[in-house]
């Protein structure tokens, strides 16, 4: 009667054995995060680092520039491009209004860029537009190295290596089926139990397995009444082994 009583009290939910229902689950940390972190520093170092756009320019717009006396600096950059940088109190005209003044920083940044074909030839090709004029410009070379490009291979490789460690840790935690399976030798999931462990669930909690839950009941009721079975030459067990 009072097994029959305990039997039809309420239960809580059932719970893998070994786990403990009083555990909060910790949030789980989402690697997409660290992809997204690095979007948008690479967006903002782009923002940042070219300002508002740059406006090309050909060789008759460069020229017309130099006639009127419009231009304060012309930089060219490791041979390949030429800035052009505006004189200030020329960019308050109304035909340059659409081009941009300073960069984000606040700093000093062209308004045209020129693609130089001839290198070698650009110096002379500016010096001869400007033949008769008081103050003309001259060409200043610069070699300029693209730091940017090389952080943000960098921090791709990185990134990739940080994704495949992640990844093989998960494996390695989870199990992961397969090739993952490789980390778990050794590891034993057994759980010990006695007398004082609280348990909670009864066998009615159990699904299917009805032979299993047979034997098992027939254990339990020979360690409450072991007299009943030493009788007819049983042996006490020293443990019992569930797969």
């Amino acid at each position: 009667m009072t097994e029959n009583k305990k039997d039809d009290k309420k239960t809580p939910p059932v719970l893998p054995f070994g786990s403990k229902g009083n555990k909060t689950k910790k949030p789980k940390f989402n690697f997409y995060w660290i992809y997204g972190i690095l979007l948008l520093i690479f967006i903002g170092m782009q923002f940042f680092y070219n300002g508002s756009t740059t406006k090309k320019t050909d060789w008759g717009a460069l020229q017309t520039m130099l006639k009127n006396g419009d231009i304060q600096k012309i930089v060219l950059v490791n041979k390949e491009f030429a800035e052009i940088y505006i004189e200030p109190e020329k960019l308050k005209e109304e035909k340059y209004k659409d081009v941009s003044k300073k960069s984000n920083f606040g700093g000093e940044k062209p308004q045209f860029t020129y693609t130089v074909i001839s290198p070698d030839k650009f110096d002379e090709k500016v010096a001869k537009v400007q033949e008769g004029m008081e103050n003309p410009v001259y060409v200043q070379s610069e070699a300029r190295y693209d730091w940017t490009s090389d952080v943000l291979n960098i921090g791709f490789y990185i990134l990739l290596l940080f994704g495949a460690w992640y990844f093989i840790m998960r494996m390695m935690k989870r199990g992961g089926g397969g090739g993952g399976q490789i980390f778990n030798i050794g590891k034993s999931k057994a759980q010990v139990y006695d007398k004082n462990t609280s348990v909670n669930i009864s066998f009615k909690d159990v699904a299917g397995l009805e032979e299993a839950k047979v034997e098992v009941k027939e254990v339990v009721d020979f360690l409450k009444s072991p007299e009943k079975y030493t009788r007819l030459g049983g042996k006490i067990p020293k443990g019992i082994l569930l797969v």
